[in-house]
């Protein structure tokens, strides 16, 4: 059995497909929250999927989380929340995970020029 690990990389992409999933199938923080859309994105079902694709959903809720520096699911609920500011919230959070990778990367070719 092959296990992908998970990756800032990993949730930013899923973070990415769930924006496009909310801008296609809408939002609702009661009857389509972002939680059901992260899932739906990640093709993970509650309680029948792999461990490993609820880790993912669950790192991307994490992530979304500490963008909004809020519960997503007590920021989705705030009245007058627009489908827009969810989508931008959501890639918000995939370009704080992808610059974060960038900054990383950057680090480790600093310390592999340093030991060279």
């Amino acid at each position: 059995m092959v296990s992908l690990s998970l990756t800032r990389s990993r949730v930013a992409a899923l973070l990415g497909r769930t924006a496009t999933d909310v801008l296609a199938h809408g939002w609702d923080p009661l009857r389509a929250p972002l939680a059901a859309a992260i899932d739906r994105s990640a093709g993970y079902w509650p309680g029948k999927g792999p461990t490993a694709d609820e880790a993912l959903t669950l790192a991307a809720w994490e992530a979304l989380a500490d963008y909004l520096r809020a519960e997503p699911h007590e920021w989705e609920r705030q009245p007058g929340r627009s489908k827009t500011e969810v989508i931008e919230a959501l890639y918000g959070a995939r370009s704080r995970l992808n610059f974060l990778d960038t900054q990383a990367a950057g680090h480790v070719t600093e310390l592999m020029k340093e030991a060279a």
